[in-house]
């Protein structure tokens, strides 16, 4: 049980710090305050909503366990592009 609450609290964690440390490189590549509020706000909250009726409907199917890796996989790699404005991409998509 204890590993299990372990992960439940690690889990969010590295995407709650990479989200925090995200927002100073969009400045450094020049975007306004407007273009950060509505990536991060906006765009962000849409795609979360995506993402939790897709889980939703996927969990079922793949079972707890392997929707729990296959997600992880997923987040590793959303939270692995936040690099991307740091080597230089200034594309918005």
């Amino acid at each position: 049980m204890w590993r299990w609450l372990l992960i439940l609290v690690l889990y969010p964690l590295g995407d709650s710090m990479a989200n925090s440390m995200f927002k100073p490189p969009l400045v450094d590549i020049g975007l306004s305050l407007e273009e950060i509020g509505w990536l991060l706000g906006v765009v962000s909250a849409g795609i979360g909503i995506l993402g939790a009726l897709a889980a939703g409907f996927l969990i079922n199917p793949l079972g707890r366990k392997r929707s729990l890796i296959v997600f992880g996989v997923m987040q590793t790699i959303a939270v692995t592009a936040y690099i991307l404005p740091t080597v230089g991409v200034t594309n918005l998509v």
